[in-house]
């Protein structure tokens, strides 16, 4: 018999991986770029960095961008060594 994980209240499966995308959006949203800065540097549309970004904060049940970059930092996506305040 096969045990099917529950969905989390945003219609998630709970620790389902992130797409490399979503990895890559978040650790630049992380770094405090900018949408359009965020969407040159992946090759996408600004518009589509806020898709991800709500999409992350929908799977991850992050409510703000502070969030995210805390999860990011617990998670090894960003490295703090380097950067200035």
């Amino acid at each position: 018999m096969r045990l099917i994980q529950p969905a989390s209240p945003n219609g998630h499966a709970p620790n389902e991986p992130l797409t490399g995308r979503q990895k890559d959006v978040l650790a630049r949203l992380a770094r405090g770029l900018s949408n359009k800065e965020i969407a040159y540097e992946v090759h996408i549309t600004p518009k589509m960095v806020d898709h991800h970004r709500a999409t992350l904060m929908a799977r991850l049940d992050i409510h703000d961008v502070a969030g995210l970059t805390r999860y990011a930092v617990k998670n090894g996506m960003l490295n703090l060594e380097g950067l200035s305040a």
